[in-house]
C-alpha cells in the first residue's frame, strides 16, 4: 500500500467513524435525516467505487462499503469499532398483544404499525397502501379516530422523523425499522407540519428525507396517538 493511499484509508476511515457515532447518538432524530445524503455522497466520492454507508442492527455493524482503499487490517479494525448494540426493535419498541400498534419506548408514542390501506396479517403488514392528499389524509385520521375510539392523527414532522432509521436505506427498502414497521412503502409520507399556505411537510422513506408538498399531492400515510 502507497503512502498515498494508506492516508486515504486513514481520513476515510475517520470520517465515516464521525459519521457513524452522529447517527449513534442521533440515529432516530433529524440530524441522520440530513447526514444521510452527505454520507453517501462522501464515501462515494472517496473511493472512486460504489460504497454505502448503513446503520443495521441485524448484522451488528454501522458502516459498510466497497472500500478499497482500505487494507484488511484497517478494514477490520474499522468493522471493530463500530460494532453496535443490536437491540433496536427489542428495547425501543413495544409491540400491542394484537400487533397492530407499535410503542415507541423513547418518545411515548404509539403507532399504527401499518401504514393506511395495509393491515396487520401474523408477523407483517400485507395488502396495498392508500394514498391520499394531505386534506383528505387529515380526514382519514379522524375517521379511523372515530371508528377506533382512540385519538389518531396525523404525525408531526418532528414526530415522524423520530422513527426513520437511515440504517435501513437501501435499494427497495424504506429508512426504517423493518421489525417494528415491517413492509412500510419506500414512499412520502405526510405531516400535520404545514410550511405556509397549501404547503405541508413529508418525510420520504426512500432515504429518510423531509420535504414539502403541496396539499393536493398524494401521499401515503401512518396515524400516531399519544401515549400514556
Amino acid at each position: 500500500m502507497t503512502f498515498l493511499n494508506f492516508f486515504a484509508s486513514v481520513v476515510l476511515g475517520s470520517l465515516c467513524i464521525t459519521l457513524a457515532r452522529l447517527w449513534q447518538s442521533d440515529r432516530d432524530g433529524l440530524q441522520g435525516v440530513f447526514l444521510q445524503p452527505i454520507a453517501r455522497l462522501l464515501v462515494r466520492k472517496a473511493t472512486q467505487q460504489t460504497a454505502r454507508v448503513r446503520l443495521t442492527t441485524d448484522r451488528r455493524e454501522l458502516c459498510r462499503g466497497s472500500l478499497g482503499v482500505l487494507s484488511v487490517f484497517g478494514a477490520s479494525l474499522f468493522s471493530a469499532l463500530l460494532t453496535t448494540n443490536p437491540a433496536l426493535a427489542q428495547q425501543r419498541y413495544s409491540a400491542s398483544a394484537d400487533g397492530q400498534e407499535i410503542t415507541d419506548n423513547k418518545t411515548s408514542l404509539v403507532w399504527q404499525r401499518c401504514a393506511e390501506g395495509m393491515s396487520w396479517k401474523v408477523r407483517t403488514c400485507a395488502g396495498q397502501a392508500v394514498y391520499l392528499n394531505q386534506t383528505d389524509a387529515v380526514a382519514q385520521a379522524k375517521a379511523e379516530a372515530a371508528a377506533d375510539g382512540k385519538p389518531w392523527r396525523l404525525p408531526t414532522l418532528k414526530e415522524l422523523s423520530s422513527i426513520v432509521a437511515v440504517r435501513e436505506a437501501e435499494e427497495g427498502k424504506a429508512a426504517i425499522d423493518a421489525i417494528a414497521f415491517p413492509a412500510t412503502p419506500v414512499a412520502r409520507f405526510w405531516t400535520s407540519s404545514s410550511v405556509g399556505p397549501g404547503y405541508f411537510m413529508f418525510v420520504g422513506f426512500s432515504e429518510g428525507s423531509a420535504g414539502e408538498g403541496a396539499r393536493n399531492s398524494p401521499g401515503a400515510i401512518r396515524l400516531v396517538r399519544d401515549g400514556k
